[in-house]
């Protein structure tokens, strides 16, 4: 039976498994369980399941030689281990919220720390995501940005993005059935990988004071050069750590000898402080390719994150060359789909968080990285009858631009360059009220407006319409120019007459 072989070795090995309790270590359970890792109030004389497994031991340590060789075998570690099943959301439960940025709207440092210290409460863990996918059948070539989880946390997030991104398009889905992720095939085939955190977890990440350039430019210029039919895929699922970790790791760590001395080298009180001077949030990080040679470029990624005390490996070194059994594969395929995890996550703060969730910003440049181009404003809400100009997109919402009735008596002025479509958009108001069965005049010096109207004029109303063509002298138009009612009116339009000749 292996055994702590004295009292202070299995103080140092607790202090130890606690210090690494939240780097993401747990076995992998093959059900949904809790992304923030399970808490236990430390107690300095007994031994936890979790202390056993990091350890190595089938039990702790024991004063009296008699009693070690007379004690039970004791119950399997695994056993010991095994975490509650936590409740899955179905894909029907979640919704995906996009976000384009708009180059204005400035990506900083700061208000993605705002937009996580905003969100302590959520209803099931939220899943930030890049997705890139490669051209094919049916889709163009396109990198998305999104957050995945249940709808009443990303209705808050939703308003949240908005008041930081006011000229971004900010788009929450009806449901998952044509999100992008749909288009990942990590059940057949490709690599994954679930990160860790080598160290204790209270050494802490690098955090980025500013992001110049972004961390996120080299996965997501990864995802720029995908060939056909390729994916790849960068998912950080978050949610607020509730348990008191800040008063627990302190006591383990404390030499219970030496008061003012941690058990463990290079932990001391302004590491603790630093780790849990913002909040602590349980994440899990997930990386994806369809191919290896992405996939690396996206595990290489991480490394900016390190320091010399801490950095991002691999959870299994086995699955950085494909070597994943087939319920490995299935359960990280669900976890990716079902935004859950199926084995405790790290325990990172607010700055450590921010690296790896944020908006790219303009440092990233993509050809594909789904963005908004130009600054929009949003339309009144139609009120029809009226003319519809066409459809107003303003963050990400669609709405018709209707030109009210009313307003239709005023004087209306259309510029634009050749070919912007100036003509089109006559076209299109004409045929409207046609359709409606009101009258229109169109005069057209050039007459090729005039045809495009003729040909889609609606059976219905052929007989309304009267073509005045001057140049036509087979069927000439019976018009006289002079024609008045009175020797007033005659006189005013012979001189209204004269003018025009003199003019032109």
């Amino acid at each position: 039976m292996r055994r702590p072989p004295r009292f202070a070795d299995q103080v140092v090995g607790k202090a130890l498994a606690e210090a690494c309790r939240g780097c993401g270590l747990w076995p992998l359970q093959y059900y949904p369980v809790a992304l923030e890792p399970p808490f236990e109030p430390y107690t300095p004389h007994a031994v936890t399941a979790w202390d056993c497994y990091f350890n190595g031991w089938d039990a702790g340590w024991e004063t009296s030689s008699v009693r070690r060789m007379l004690s039970n075998p004791p119950q399997d570690i695994w056993e010991r281990l095994t975490l509650p099943e936590m409740p899955c959301y179905s894909l029907d439960g979640l919704r995906a919220l996009s976000v384009a940025r708009f180059p204005e709207d400035e990506a900083t440092l700061a208000k993605a720390e705002q937009l996580l210290r905003a969100l302590p409460h959520l209803t099931r863990p939220i899943a930030f995501e890049i997705i890139g996918l490669g051209p094919g059948h049916n889709q163009s070539p396109q990198i998305v940005t999104q957050f995945v989880g249940a709808e009443p946390d990303l209705h808050r997030l939703e308003r949240l993005l908005m008041a930081h991104y006011p000229n971004s398009a900010v788009v929450l889905s009806e449901d998952l059935a044509n999100e992008p992720m749909a288009e990942v095939t990590l059940r057949k085939t490709g690599y994954v990988a679930s990160l860790t955190l080598e160290s204790a977890y209270c050494f802490p990440l690098r955090s980025e004071t500013q992001m110049n350039p972004d961390p996120l430019v080299v996965p997501i210029s990864a995802m720029d050069h995908l060939g056909a039919d390729d994916w790849a895929v960068v998912q950080v699922l978050i949610q607020r750590a509730r348990a008191p970790w800040e008063s627990l790791l302190p006591a383990a760590l404390t030499d219970p000898h030496h008061p003012s001395q941690m058990l463990l080298r290079d932990v001391n009180g302004q590491v603790l402080a630093s780790k849990f001077s913002s909040p602590l949030y349980a994440v899990s990080l997930r990386l994806a390719a369809s191919t290896k040679s992405v996939f690396r470029q996206l595990v290489g990624w991480v490394t900016q994150f390190s320091t010399p005390q801490q950095e991002l490996i691999c959870n299994d070194q086995e699955w950085l060359e494909g070597h994943i059994t087939p319920e490995e594969r299935k359960a990280m395929a669900w976890a990716l789909d079902g935004r859950c995890t199926y084995q405790p996550g790290m325990l990172l703060n607010c700055q450590e968080l921010c690296g790896l969730v944020h908006l790219p910003n303009a440092s990233v440049v993509s050809q594909r990285l789904q963005t908004v181009k130009t600054r929009t404003r949003p339309a009144p809400p139609p009120h029809p009858p009226g003319i519809v100009l066409g459809e107003n997109i303003h963050q990400g919402k669609r709405r018709l631009a209707v030109v009210p009735e009313e307003h239709r008596r005023l004087h209306c002025y259309v510029a634009g360059a050749t070919g912007t479509g100036k003509s089109t958009l006559l076209l299109n108001n004409i045929l409207q009220d046609v359709e409606a069965g009101h009258g229109m005049g169109l005069l057209d010096p050039h007459g090729d407006l005039i045809k495009d109207v003729l040909c889609r004029i609606p059976k219905h109303r052929a007989k309304d319409v009267i073509l005045f063509d001057p140049s036509d002298r087979e069927f000439p138009f019976a018009l006289n120019i002079f024609e008045s009612e009175g020797e007033q009116e005659r006189d005013r339009v012979i001189a209204e007459f004269l003018m025009a000749l003199q003019k032109y």
